[in-house]
C-alpha cells in the first residue's frame, strides 16, 4: 500500500530543476514467459511480538533501577540540605540525576544534575573532577555543546593525563562539528581502553568516520567490561547492544542488529531506547505493525519526537492516516516542549513532506555557524534541496560527507541532490549504495530513488544493442510490476 509520499515524490522537483527533464519514462512493454527464481539464503533472526499488549506490558513495567535510583537521590539531596557546604553530597546527587534521566528521557533529571554539579562545584573546584564531568554531561544533554566543551576543555588543561577527559573533550568536538580538534583529542588518548567512556568516545569517533569494525569492537569490549563492573545497571549493559544494532543497521546488516538487539532486550526488556531501537529495525524490514508497536510502546512515557516520526511513518505505510497524524500531532508537541537546537529527525520529516522548508532553512543555517557537524550539513543540505537550490545544496551535502561518514540517508540525500545538479553518474551511484544499506525504512526515499534510477537507466537505452535493451527494458518493468504488487 502506497503511504503518505507517493513514488515520485522527488521527481517532479528534479524536474523543475531542468536537470533530468530529458530522460525518457520507460515504455509499457509486455513479459511474456519470464520466470524469475530468487533463492533466499541463511535464516533471519525474528523479534516478533507475540500480541500488542505483551509489547506495551513490558514497555510500562516499572524498572527496578529507577527505583532504586529515587531512594538513592533521596539520600543524597536529604545530606544535601544537612550540610549546605558539602561538595560531595550534591555532586553525588547531580551523578544520580543524570543516571536517572538517561533511563527515563526526563529532561528534568539533565537541568536538576547542572543544577547541583554547579552548586558542588561553588563548594570546591579543586579535586572535583566527577562533579565537573557530570558538568559537561548534563550540558550535552541539553545540547549546550559549546558550553560542554569549554568544561571539558578547563578539565584537559587541569589534569592533561586523564584519558577520560580527553574522550569528553573529543566527545563535544564532534557535537560542535569540529573533527580536526575531536581527531587531536582522540589520538592524545594514551590508553584507548582504560575505560568505558573512552572506549565509548573512540567508537563514536571510529563510526563516523566509516571504521565500523572498530566502532563495533570497542562497543563490544566496553559492553563486557561494563557487565564485569560491580553493580553497573543492566540497562547501561543494554544501551552496548542498542548502539551495536545502530551501527549494524546503518551498515545493512539486519540480522546482526535483531540479535544485538535480542540480547539488549533480553537484559532490559523496559528500557525506551532499546525499544525505540526495535521499531527502527522493524522499519528496516519494512514490517510497518510492528515498527507501529514497538515505537507506541516505547513512547508511552517518553515522548521521543524521532521515535514518533518512526510511528508516523509507520502508520502511513500501513493506510491509517488517522493514527499517523496523531503521532506526528505528538511529535510536534514534543519537540515545542523542547528547548535548544533544532530537532534533526522532526525537521526532516516535516521537509521530506515539504512543510515549513523557509524556517528550517533558516534555523539550519543559524545552527552551523556554532555547530559544523555532518548531520547539521546534512539537514541544510536537504532544505536547500528542497527549497530548489541544487548547486547550494550540493555544496553542504558534499562537506557532510568528508570524513566518510556512512549512513544510508546520507547517501539517499546525495544522490538526489548529485541528480539534480548535473552529475547523473555519482548520483546513480549513490542512490543504489543507499538501497543496498537501507531499502525500506525511509520509503519515500526508496520509492523515488527506484523510479529515479529506472528513468536514467531508459535514458541509455537508445545507445544499447538490441539484445541488451531488450533485457533492461524488462528488468525495469520487472522492477515495476514488483512494486505494484508490493
Amino acid at each position: 500500500m502506497v503511504g503518505a509520499l507517493e513514488y515520485s515524490a522527488f521527481i517532479p522537483q528534479l524536474e523543475r530543476m531542468s536537470v533530468i527533464a530529458w530522460f525518457t519514462p520507460p515504455r509499457r512493454i509486455a513479459l511474456v514467459g519470464l520466470v524469475v527464481m530468487v533463492a533466499a539464503a541463511g535464516a533471519a533472526v525474528s523479534l516478533r511480538t507475540r500480541t500488542h499488549a505483551d509489547v506495551f506490558a513490558r514497555a510500562t513495567a516499572s524498572p527496578v533501577e529507577v527505583q532504586r535510583l529515587d531512594k538513592e537521590l533521596a539520600t543524597w539531596e536529604r545530606a544535601s540540605g544537612i550540610d549546605p557546604y558539602s561538595a560531595m553530597f550534591p555532586a553525588h546527587a547531580a551523578a544520580l540525576h543524570l543516571q536517572r534521566g538517561r533511563l527515563t528521557g526526563d529532561y528534568a533529571d539533565a537541568i536538576a544534575a547542572e543544577r547541583l554539579s554547579r552548586q558542588s562545584l561553588a563548594q570546591r573546584t579543586q579535586h572535583n573532577g566527577a562533579a565537573f564531568v557530570t558538568l559537561a554531561a548534563a550540558l550535552l544533554e541539553q545540547h549546550r555543546f559549546i558550553e560542554a566543551n569549554q568544561i571539558a576543555r578547563q578539565l584537559v588543561t587541569g589534569q592533561p593525563d586523564v584519558d577520560a577527559y580527553y574522550s569528553l573533550l573529543g566527545e563535544t568536538e564532534l557535537e560542535l562539528g569540529d573533527y580536526d580538534a575531536a581527531r587531536a583529542s582522540f589520538a592524545a588518548i594514551r590508553q584507548p581502553m582504560s575505560g568505558l567512556s573512552t572506549m565509548a568516545g573512540i567508537a563514536r569517533w571510529s563510526e563516523l568516520q566509516g571504521n565500523e569494525r572498530v566502532a563495533l569492537a570497542l562497543l563490544r569490549k566496553a559492553r563486557e567490561a561494563a557487565r564485569r563492573r560491580p553493580g553497573e545497571m543492566k540497562e547501561e549493559i543494554a544501551w552496548y547492544y542498542m548502539r551495536e544494532a545502530d551501527i549494524d543497521l546503518r551498515s545493512g546488516r539486519v540480522n546482526a542488529a535483531a540479535e544485538a538487539l535480542a540480547a539488549g532486550l533480553a537484559i532490559a526488556p523496559s528500557d525506551y531506547r532499546l525499544l525505540a531501537a526495535r521499531a527502527r529495525l522493524a522499519a528496516a524490514r519494512g514490517e510497518w505493525r510492528d515498527a507501529a508497536t514497538y515505537g507506541e510502546a516505547s513512547t508511552f512515557n517518553v515522548l521521543d519526537p524521532t521515535t514518533l516520526v518512526v510511528v508516523a511513518t509507520a502508520y502511513g505505510e500501513l493506510g491509517d492516516t488517522a493514527k499517523a497524524a496523531e503521532a506526528e500531532r505528538a511529535a510536534a508537541a514534543a519537540v515545542s516542549g523542547q528547548a535548544g537546537t533544532l530537532h534533526r529527525a522532526w525537521a526532516m520529516y516535516e521537509l521530506d513532506r515539504n512543510r515549513n522548508v523557509d524556517s528550517i532553512a533558516a534555523r539550519a543555517r543559524r545552527e552551523l555557524a556554532a555547530r559544523h557537524d555532518v548531520y547539521t550539513l546534512d539537514l541544510l543540505a536537504w532544505a536547500e534541496f528542497t527549497s530548489g537550490h541544487a548547486f547550494e545544496a550540493r555544496r553542504h551535502m558534499r562537506d557532510a560527507l568528508r570524513i566518510g561518514t556512512k549512513d544510508p540517508v546520507f547517501f539517499y540525500h546525495a544522490g538526489f541532490i548529485e541528480i539534480a545538479a548535473g552529475d547523473t553518474i555519482k548520483g546513480e551511484a549513490l542512490l543504489s549504495r543507499a538501497l543496498q544499506l537501507d531499502a525500506n525504512s525511509t520509503p519515500h526515499y526508496v520509492r523515488s530513488a527506484r523510479v529515479l534510477l529506472d528513468r536514467i537507466d531508459a535514458a541509455r537505452d537508445n545507445r544499447r544493442a538490441f539484445p541488451s535493451r531488450t533485457a533492461a527494458r524488462a528488468r525495469r518493468a520487472l522492477r515495476a510490476l514488483t512494486r505494484h504488487e508490493g
